[in-house]
């Protein structure tokens, strides 16, 4: 996946849908507002109530604080992804290095939620969020949104592979 724009590119599982570089997702919390570019997403309209199973994007947030912008990605994915008020149970931010050396902080957040329309089994998630300074100083954060508890879910160390394959480009 490769965000032109941005300056950087990531690796997503085989069998993914790929966005165009200009298609963008807008997701909007209490925290505020992001935009995400390279989208990618997994088990698109896989049951009712879940546009996907997983999705993927990369956001560019205001600030200096990679932890901080991980927190705050992951609270208004929550929200505006999962329709969870609370915001999740985050976890503490902890140190990351890419395979290509790029450092900043991880988020991991889980936490229930109710599709809105019958027939889907899921009712939790986890959102992996990922802050470094890419190019131009800008500070960046990849976002993983995964729906658990379901056949073909994205378990946690495929997650922190595709952090992993992050890199310039």
């Amino acid at each position: 996946m490769v965000a032109p724009a941005l300056g950087i590119s990531y690796d997503v599982p085989a069998g993914w849908t790929i966005a165009e570089p200009t298609d963008i997702t807008v997701q909007t919390g209490t925290d505020g507002s992001v935009i995400g570019h390279a989208k990618s997403t997994e088990g698109n309209d896989y049951c009712a109530g879940s546009a996907y199973r997983t999705l993927a994007f990369v956001a560019h947030v205001d600030g200096s604080d990679p932890a901080a912008a991980a927190v705050k990605v992951a609270r208004i994915s929550a929200e505006s992804g999962y329709s969870d008020a609370t915001g999740g149970n985050q976890g503490a931010p902890a140190a990351v290095t890419t395979t290509s050396g790029i450092t900043g902080q991880q988020v991991e957040t889980s936490g229930s939620w109710q599709p809105g329309v019958p027939g889907c089994t899921t009712t939790s998630y986890s959102i992996y969020t990922f802050a470094f300074s890419g190019p131009n100083k800008a500070l960046l954060v990849l976002a993983i949104l995964a729906d658990r508890g379901t056949q073909g879910e994205l378990a946690a160390d495929r997650a922190a592979q595709v952090i992993a394959s992050l890199r310039t480009s």
